[in-house]
């Protein structure tokens, strides 16, 4: 299957490198002014990252035949809520007090079980026909909202306790999670053939932030300390690679993300054959167009996607096999008379 060659040069990773060494240099400055200042910079980012995600996707669902796409870009909108929603609850804040700490916790594992689902479930839709938008999305929105009913009120299960840190449900969670994402790396470079190259690396790197983002937020006890901080900090370069490989990539070279399936289809029917084709009365051997002679199954093979198994027909089963060839039923004496 054809491949678009769509090299990143060195330069460009030397500039992606320094673009999220300046982000973090920001980061850092933010949190030693304060932390809230600093999160806030990380979760409404993040926030409008998957919102411009979601957008994109949803205005180009009617020519997008990827589903895999079309599956992350529905989920990024409640991802987006939920972020925001979680950056409004954390501690510190003056929307939430009420709930403590641990209603922007569960918040945050709701956003990324979301999130990580999406990838995973979207790989289902790489070899099959594209999933109807407005459904997927219905779905997920109804997760999130349950979700997040569950958390305001009491019900979903505790996340972090003021003094000791992290509940166990969270911790498996976020494995959980961290495991759904080293999964969907796994796979996606697997099936890189159904991606532009720069859309498989800008993916592998979202998830592989991913990956160790989430392992980060299974090791803090303090919401302000750095485990919590390196986990923001993998996650805004997680969504900034997300912003490359579908927000980047899509509205500069559209045609690498929005129609790829259309230039493979292209190129699927430059295979076909038509045309007059030079055989051998005696062998039956058709001559290529370099004037080599080749055996039929093999020159169709070379130049469609077919493919062959071998049998054998009733009458060269005769002529080759005489003694399995079935015998003649001659009638009786008895059923002649």
């Amino acid at each position: 299957m054809h491949r678009e060659e769509n090299p990143v040069k060195p330069h460009h990773w030397l500039t992606y490198v320094i673009l999220v060494g300046l982000l973090s240099a920001v980061l850092v400055w933010a949190k030693s002014i304060h932390y809230l200042l600093f999160h806030n910079l990380a979760e409404q980012g993040s926030a409008i990252v998957f919102g411009a995600v979601f957008l994109l996707v949803w205005n180009a669902r009617k020519v997008l035949e990827n589903g895999f796409l079309i599956c992350v870009g529905m989920a990024s909108l409640p991802v987006a809520v939920l972020d925001w929603l979680h950056s409004m609850a954390y501690w510190g804040m003056p929307i939430f007090q009420s709930y403590g700490k641990n209603l922007a916790t569960q918040l945050w594992v709701e956003a990324r079980f979301i999130q990580a689902t999406s990838v995973l479930v979207g790989l289902a839709f790489l070899l099959r026909p594209k999933p109807n938008a407005v459904i997927i999305l219905v779905l997920w929105c109804v997760l999130a909202s349950i979700l997040v009913t569950l958390s305001f009120t009491g019900i979903f299960p505790v996340c972090f306790v003021e003094g000791s840190g992290l509940t166990l449900f969270k911790r498996v969670l976020e494995h959980l999670v961290s495991i759904e994402f080293g999964v969907t790396l796994y796979l996606i470079v697997r099936n890189r053939s159904h991606f532009d190259r720069e859309v498989l690396r800008m993916m592998v790197a979202f998830l592989g932030a991913a990956v160790v983002s989430e392992l980060c937020f299974t090791l803090y006890t303090d919401v302000y300390g750095f485990s919590n901080f390196s986990g923001h900090v993998l996650k805004i370069a997680g969504a900034f690679f997300l912003y490359r490989a579908i927000v980047g990539v899509g509205l500069r070279k559209p045609y690498a993300l929005l129609f790829r399936e259309m230039a493979l289809r292209e190129d699927a029917l430059k295979k076909t054959l038509q045309g007059i084709f030079p055989i051998c009365s005696g062998c039956k051997k058709i001559r290529d167009e370099k004037g080599a002679w080749m055996q039929i199954e093999t020159y169709i093979s070379h130049h469609s996607n077919a493919e062959f198994s071998h049998s054998i027909c009733p009458d060269c089963r005769t002529r080759l096999y005489p003694e399995l060839a079935p015998r003649p039923n001659f009638p009786t004496s008895d059923q002649r008379d």
